[in-house]
């Protein structure tokens, strides 16, 4: 009798610990999402030099400047029927570059882009936007 006994206590005792291991969340599977202290980068020198009709802009990108994945510089002409140097920034050409484009060197966390084709009587203003590998993290 006494095995009869603990068969159905031993069945009973295995639905329980299954059904509680059901209701634990336990190897919970989601989509990684970045974590913006630790995936995100930012230019923390910028210094550019104009050559003829050449603009190159040096970068040092901080934090996590392996996320880089392009950038793009916005330039807008500054003169008598361009805009005026005060004036609010109004891009009229967009360059992008990435890894592997001619412009776009790339040693670590120090960042050459070259944009060619201005105007060498023109003065221009430009900026520099990054993309993040992680499009959530936004531009920089």
């Amino acid at each position: 009798m006494p095995n009869a006994l603990h068969r159905p206590l031993a069945l009973t005792l295995v639905a329980l610990l299954c059904a509680a291991a059901a209701c634990v969340n336990i190897g919970k599977k989601e989509w990684p999402k970045p974590v913006k202290s630790e995936d995100r980068f930012s230019f923390d020198r910028v210094a550019a030099a104009r050559r003829a009709e050449c603009l190159t802009v040096d970068l040092l990108v901080g934090g996590k400047f392996a996320n880089l994945a392009s950038v793009t510089v916005l330039l807008q002409a500054v003169g008598e029927a361009d805009g005026c140097a005060a004036c609010p920034f109004v891009p009229t050409r967009h360059v992008p570059l990435a890894p592997g484009d001619p412009g776009f060197e790339r040693s670590g966390p120090s960042l050459r882009v070259t944009v060619c084709g201005l105007d060498p009587a023109k003065a221009y203003r430009f900026t520099v936007i990054g993309q993040n590998v992680f499009r959530a993290l936004g531009q920089v």
